[in-house]
């Protein structure tokens, strides 16, 4: 449901599951629902509601030594400080997202990760930074080869690179996005 943007639907889902999780002492499950309701939460722009999630969901993956999972949430945390305008929060946060991610081999988390480090650095001004991040997400994401994932890249990269004036090289990353299957 998040991904069709029915964020509603995916929290009243995301309930109904997560006490069944809780039954069973899925903590691993329970801990990537969390994760998956805070975006929900956040989406809708309830970022105290996605805070409860995700600490939930960090503090069981801590206890449970899971640095692949764990290097999601630090990310989706690293969003919902971005969401609060917290800048210099997510842009610690999400390095950290992106170190354990890369010491997971969690390839999806490494490429979110260093998506939201450059939303973040680029929000504290320093654009060269968080030019280099957009570029290394776009070659980590085409390493990859997940079309949707290629095209979120460029996409965000493109945006980054039109805004800082850079209108040629924006354009050609565009066409890249767009021509993704």
């Amino acid at each position: 449901y998040r991904e069709t943007g029915d964020f509603e639907a995916a929290i009243r889902s995301g309930l109904a599951s997560l006490e069944l999780f809780r039954q069973v002492d899925a903590d691993r499950e329970t801990a990537g629902l969390e994760n998956d309701m805070a975006l929900s939460y956040l989406a809708l722009g309830n970022t105290m509601r996605a805070d409860d999630m995700i600490a939930s969901a960090r503090a069981a993956l801590e206890r449970l030594g899971d640095e692949w999972y764990l290097a999601h949430v630090l990310d989706t945390q690293a969003q919902i400080e971005l969401a609060r305008g917290e800048a210099a929060e997510a842009a610690a946060t999400s390095g950290r997202a992106v170190e354990m991610a890369e010491r997971a081999q969690n390839a999806k988390a490494t490429v979110d990760a260093t998506l939201t480090h450059a939303r973040a650095i680029s929000q504290l001004g320093d654009t060269a930074a968080a030019l280099a991040s957009y570029e290394r997400a776009g070659a980590l994401a085409r390493d990859i080869g997940s079309a949707s994932l290629i095209r979120k890249a460029l996409r965000e990269w493109a945006d980054a690179l039109a805004a800082a004036g850079k209108h040629e090289q924006a354009f050609a990353i565009m066409r890249e996005a767009l021509a993704v299957a």
